[in-house]
């Protein structure tokens, strides 16, 4: 993996599978959605409000690497700077109404998305403040909430959809004979709660289990986070 980094920020990201090189952007408007889509860029990370122009590119792009590109709006990244208090988030007045500008376009797009039936992925942009690394089921939670997927469809883009966009679907994503054994075990349904996958009681990665795996949570977050998605 490859990133590409402007003046201090990353702008592309870059990962090569035995397609090629997958790109990806991180943009956050229309206008650098539609200068990153005629690049030919693969992948739209964040997004804005759509237009017809921008939904075609997105589902015919001649620039990039398969002729379409996908949109992973990453809620988890922005929804939380919104809707959390601003005294537990510490942001100030200007970051906050921009964060509100930033989040209503993305919200908005990947909503778009969803009803053009778009290529939409999951990703959660990690090093943002309120990602916690152990529980990704929140932005599946956060597209059924506010872009309109249903939990079938959320899971099915975490997994087939990403495995998709990555250029690995031959080998993950899927249960299927022939690809590699990944598998995630939770006592619940998560079609009725897409929280119980918060808690599996076993992984399997590539065949080997992992049984009633732990990781160190952060209760006050967890908290914080439950009330962007309740």
């Amino acid at each position: 993996m490859i990133d590409l980094v402007q003046e201090g920020r990353l702008i592309a990201r870059q990962q090569t599978t035995n397609m090629g090189i997958i790109v990806g952007a991180h943009a956050q408007s229309a206008e650098g959605v539609r200068r990153a889509l005629k690049a030919g860029v693969d992948t739209i990370e964040h997004g804005s409000e759509l237009d017809d122009e921008l939904i075609e590119l997105f589902r015919h792009n001649p620039n990039s690497l398969r002729g379409y590109s996908a949109l992973v709006p990453t809620l988890s990244a922005g929804l939380p700077l919104t809707m959390i208090d601003q005294k537990t988030t510490g942001i100030t007045d200007i970051q906050l109404e921009n964060s509100k500008t930033v989040v209503s376009g993305m919200v908005a797009g990947a909503r778009q998305a969803y009803k053009a039936g778009l290529t939409v992925g999951v990703g959660t942009d990690t090093d943002m403040t309120f990602v916690s690394q152990y529980a990704t089921w929140r932005e599946p939670a956060l597209l059924v909430r506010f872009a309109g997927f249903t939990p079938a469809q959320a899971i099915h883009a975490a997994t087939q959809v990403n495995a998709r966009i990555l250029g690995v679907d031959d080998v993950a994503g899927s249960l299927e004979a022939g690809k590699s054994a990944d598998l995630l075990v939770v006592d619940g349904d998560p079609l009725k709660d897409l929280r119980t996958l918060e808690r599996p009681a076993l992984v399997v990665v590539a065949g080997h289990p992992v049984f009633r795996p732990k990781t160190e949570q952060f209760l006050e977050i967890n908290e914080l986070l439950d009330s962007v998605i309740s």
